[in-house]
Formats: structure tokens, sequence, C-alpha cells
């Protein structure tokens, strides 16, 4: 079993000792211990990032009762299930002032202080932690898992990568989702170091990234290809082990090892499923077209239905079998596994195998459209086929209601010209997979967890006249 330690942590250039980061784990950990009622069935942590946020989270995973993890923006805070009525609420200093929307939601504020000296902890020893969806389609649901199935996924994560111990992780995501969470334990789980990556500071990054501790960092494609067009003199390390999720293009994937010497590698999990698939190939190997190979240990299947799997090649609904599966929504002892089948969990993600136990991605099942003529239309292909044009950093493709039915637009970030992007689609997809509206704008719109917020995308395709 992974012992899990603090570990040394680099942030905003600064290095905090492993003594440094456990002292205010244990500080956040009696603060909160202290505060909790007898009748308290949860405790919902609001995590900042940097080194607040890694203290909390720490010192939170050894509290008695489960934790729900939330980022310090209070419009991610309305979730479904709600949150317990009084739940405590812990707030580390910079978060202080949030204490008046922490009551208007009917928790309980408890305000931590910022020293104190107390005795050591035992950290991922609470039951379980929650942290939520996106929200992209309805409230964010709270996606609740047992300590022992999140230490399988840091088990894992381990068994795929040869890391020894006190390798380095850097990671841009938050802490107070399923992602950054597990990336973080990771480099407890290895007594390494932890670097919260902030990727507004370009010059920060690419320093912690040259660092020789750091073996492995989990970013965006956005970011990847942002870091590829920064001008630097001379060569510029980063880890060995790169990963992106969600998919990236071929030209950025290009453009990352031309620019850094190593592959952009994918890597493939859901809030529900936990880690499913990573790319861990020598580097000359690496492949840009799937999301890696199915991680030992996860079962992963391909059709309608469990009981009938399609065959290696075909295109279908994924679903999930492992220890690191979620054990419901919902917060305990309320859980929903309604969606089970024999426990295997139903992703609504569309993907195939190959006999190799690659994994590729098809795009999701709400993704796909049908079109007044007939046609069914892979939204997330479309949306492919625009980030291989030249000057896009990222695009959005959602579904609409046209005057004939339905059909679906595009929102592009990026200084390609629309002209240009039209010529690519034109030359790469047949007519029928051509946005009826598509237009720019300096940055797609996110949800509170980072995620695309594809209800304000249809706004803003609203509000343009069809093209």
């Amino acid at each position: 079993m992974v012992a899990f330690h603090a570990p040394r942590v680099l942030t905003q250039g600064v290095w905090w000792d492993a003594d440094a980061v456990d002292a205010r784990a244990r500080l956040a950990h009696a603060a909160a211990e202290s505060a909790l009622h007898p009748d308290d069935r949860l405790t919902v942590a609001i995590v900042p990032r940097g080194l607040e946020g890694v203290a909390l989270v720490l010192g939170a995973s050894a509290l008695p009762v489960p934790v729900a993890l939330l980022p310090p923006d209070p419009r991610a805070w309305r979730t479904n299930p709600a949150l317990p009525e009084g739940a405590p609420f812990l707030l580390p200093p910079s978060c202080h002032h949030l204490g008046a929307d922490v009551q208007s939601l009917g928790g309980r504020p408890v305000l931590l202080p910022e020293t104190a000296q107390l005795p050591p902890v035992a950290y991922l020893s609470a039951p379980g932690m929650a942290w939520f969806t996106s929200g992209s389609t309805g409230l964010p649901r709270s996606v609740y898992r047992s300590a022992a199935a999140i230490r399988a996924c840091i088990d894992f994560r381990l068994r795929m990568l040869p890391l020894e111990s006190g390798a380095g992780v850097a990671s841009g995501d938050s802490l107070a989702h399923g992602q950054g969470l597990v990336e973080f334990l990771l480099a407890c789980g290895l007594s390494g170091a932890f670097a919260p990556i902030d990727i507004l500071d370009i010059r920060s990054t690419l320093a912690t990234l040259a660092r020789p501790e750091f073996q492995v960092w989990f970013t965006t494609p956005r970011v990847a290809e942002l870091l590829s067009e920064i001008p630097q003199e001379g060569a510029v390390r980063v880890p060995p082990f790169c990963f992106v999720a969600g998919g990236t293009s071929a030209r950025v994937a290009a453009a990352f090892a031309s620019r850094f010497g190593q592959p952009l590698r994918q890597h493939y999990g859901s809030s529900e499923g936990g880690p499913l698939s990573l790319d861990n190939s020598p580097a000359a190997d690496v492949r840009t077209d799937t999301v890696g190979r199915i991680i030992d240990g996860v079962d992963v299947l391909v059709g309608e239905h469990p009981s009938t799997p399609v065959p290696h090649g075909d295109v279908g609904r994924l679903w999930i079998r492992s220890q690191c599966r979620m054990d419901g929504y919902g917060f305990p002892p309320d859980l929903d596994t309604s969606d089970l089948v024999n426990g295997w969990w139903p992703t609504r993600d569309l993907g195939s195998l190959d006999g190799d136990g690659y994994l590729t991605l098809a795009g999701r099942m709400d993704d796909c459209v049908r079109v007044h003529d007939g046609r069914l239309v892979n939204l997330a292909t479309v949306a492919a086929h625009l980030r291989d044009v030249p000057g896009i950093r990222d695009a959005a493709v959602v579904d609409l209601d046209g005057a004939d039915g339905r059909t679906f637009g595009a929102v592009i970030e990026g200084t390609a010209a629309l002209d240009d992007a039209r010529r690519h689609l034109s030359a790469t997809l047949p007519p029928w997979c051509w946005p009826r509206q598509l237009i720019e704008t300096r940055a797609l719109p996110t949800l509170p967890g980072g995620k695309v917020d594809r209800e304000a995308c249809r706004r803003l395709l609203s509000q343009r006249e069809p093209a």
C-alpha cells in the first residue's frame, strides 16, 4: 500500500520543504477537526490555488468525515444534490472573505488560522472525498469516492509510469477537481515534489518545468500550444512525461515535440471512473491518434450494453469497471448508483479499442446531431478539424435549433481568419459537417471548473446571423 507524505512544494518561484507543508496541513486539519459537530456528516473544503490549497486538501484528507472539494468561486457551490444544511465550510486565510457567501448558502464558515504547533496526522485517512462534475449539462453533481478507491487511482498511475521515489509532479489542474487531486496525491505517494502551475505566469511555468526533479507534467492542449509558441533562446527542458487530457491535434503535438524535444502524451479519465488510459510508450512510439493504453487493472468495454461488446475498431459507448470507480453520486450515506449495470459504469463518451489496448475517443453521446437531411454529425470531429487550422487555439461546436430542424454552430478562439477555417473544413469534411454558423472570440467562455460553457457558446451564436 502506498504511504502518503507531504511533498515539497514549488509555488510562485518559492520552495516550501516537506516539513513546512506538513506543518500547514496539520494546522488545517486541527482547526477543521475542532470545528466539527457530532452530527456533521460532511466537511466542505474551499480550495484556492497554491500552497494554501495544497495544505488544506492534505489536512482535510485526514478528517474523520467525508470531504467535498470546491473552488473559491461561489457560482460552483450550488450542486446536485445540494450541500447539507449547516455543513462546515473550511476557509483558508485567503478565502475568509467568502464567509458571507457560505452563510447565504446555509453553510457554517470555519475560518482557518495561519499558525499553530500541532501533532502529526495520517493523510488520506478520511472515509472518502467528493468532487463535482463540470455542470455543463445542469447543476454540478457530487461524485463521491472512498479513500480506498482514491488510493487505487494512485496505485494504477504508479503501476503504469516508471517513476522512482522522490520524483516530482507539476500540474495545472485545480485540486478542487478529481483530476487535480489525483495528480497532487501522486506526488504525495512518491514522497517527491509538487508544483501547482499558474499558466498566467509564463516565465515561472517554464522555469518550473525546466527543473530536473519534475518528471511528470499534466496540462491541457491549449497550454501546450501556448508554450510551444513562446519565443525562447536556447533549449528549454520539460519533464519526460508531459500529459494532456481531452485530445490534441497532430499539429499541436508536432509543434510541442519540435519546440521541447519531448512527445506530448495523452491520457483519459472521467470524474466517475477515475484514470482509464495513458500513453506510457517510449518517446519514439507515442501516438497522437489515441489517448493511450488502458491502465492495468481497469476494464473497458465498448458497446450499447456491457453484455454485447462490439469488435475491436468499432465505435460505441464506453463502459468502465475499476477499483478506482466512484462509490456513487451524492454524499454518504445517500449515494446514487442506479446507472450501474452488473458492476459496469456507463460513460457518456464514445470510443473504440484496438487489439493492443489503445483507446481512441470519438466524442460524446450528446455530441452527435442528426441534421435536417437525416445525416448524423459528430460535433467533436468537427471541433478537432477546426483545431487543426493554424492560429486556432481551441474550438467549441454545439447543437442549435434551426429553421429546418437541428443544426450546429462553431465558436473558435485564436488568430485564424474565418475564411481559413471555412476553407479547411470544406477541404476535409463533407458539406453536411460544415457549421451553419462560425464565429470567433478572444477566449471561449468556461465554467468555474475550466470546461467550455456550451450554453454560453449557444448564446454567442444566437446573437449572430447565420453565415
